[in-house]
């Protein structure tokens, strides 16, 4: 009688172990999208609960967003908005700050986990405390070098300061830009702004509505492509919509875009006025700027 086999042959374990690499090759990608997707979906659950603590503090405020603008004690400046080529700016003037760390008043978000995308790859240099070393500083949030916020308020509010929507508000809320989040994400740190401080585009809880390059900065632009090509983009009406951005990354930008609403697009009317304002373009995904008469 002849005996049963002991084990495998060299052959057969190697065509196991190939089909094995082979199953390995063609599941890796899908498992990596769908990480992609998920870190995606948590983005804008995270954004979602950001537009809602903007929304109670508006409520509160009688219709006023949580702009960067706050009081300079000791000098003769009635508002003061935060810059990041200023090394003694006081950070904690900043609205993500006024949503989750008041000085005073209300909480409206009670973790600022929220405020970073899962999907950055910077995320591990998060600093939301940002306190200075120097011992002479009083206050917490005034290390302007600290990445803080990993979301962005549109330019538009954030650095016109306090800004009552309800009196206000753009002509059409669902197609106005106010919040997105911000890379970049191949280059945290850049070549110095101006004095040398905070990372361009990077923190201050901003996205500026141009590309950054101008003849004093050459370096990273905010806008990033980290969800599997896209992004999530806030409307006023604090809908989220997952942008595509991976095309307008490699497009050059443009002063004027024949597809801006006419007559609405601010960043169009202010290069006209002013000859330095490119911008860039979302009317691709139905979303713009401004939509309406810009405030004085």
């Amino acid at each position: 009688m002849r005996g049963r086999r002991g084990g495998f042959t060299l052959i057969e374990l190697l065509v196991v172990v190939a089909v094995i690499a082979l199953l390995v090759s063609i599941l890796l990608p899908s498992l990596t999208n769908a990480r992609k997707q998920a870190e995606a979906v948590v983005c804008a659950s995270d954004l979602r609960q950001v537009l809602l603590g903007i929304h109670m503090y508006q409520t509160d405020a009688k219709g006023t967003v949580p702009g960067s603008m706050g009081p300079l004690p000791g000098t003769l400046w009635s508002e003061y908005d935060w810059n990041h080529t200023d090394p003694e700016a006081r950070k904690h003037n900043l609205w993500f700050y006024k949503l989750c760390d008041p000085p005073r008043g209300k909480k409206y978000i009670g973790d600022p986990k929220v405020f970073l995308c899962p999907g950055d790859p910077h995320k591990d240099k998060f600093n939301y405390e940002a306190a200075h070393p120097s011992p002479l500083a009083p206050y917490p949030h005034m290390l302007v070098s600290a990445q803080s916020c990993g979301y962005g308020l549109t330019y538009v509010i954030r650095h016109w300061g306090v800004w009552n929507i309800e009196k206000q508000g753009p002509k059409r809320p669902a197609n106005t830009i106010l919040m997105a989040e911000v890379g970049p994400d191949t280059a945290l740190k850049a070549a110095p702004l101006m004095q040398g401080s905070g990372r361009p585009w990077r923190d201050g809880g901003r996205i500026i509505w141009d590309d950054g390059k101008r003849g004093w900065y050459n370096g990273p632009t905010w806008l990033t492509a980290r969800h599997l090509g896209k992004i999530n983009v806030a409307a006023m009406d604090l809908a989220v919509h997952r942008v595509r951005t991976s095309e307008m990354l490699r497009a050059p930008i443009q002063k004027q875009y024949p597809d801006c609403k006419a007559g609405e697009c601010y960043f169009c009317n202010y290069h006209q006025q002013y000859g330095d304002a490119t911008h860039y373009n979302f009317a691709h995904a139905k979303l713009y700027w401004w939509t309406g008469r810009f405030p004085s």
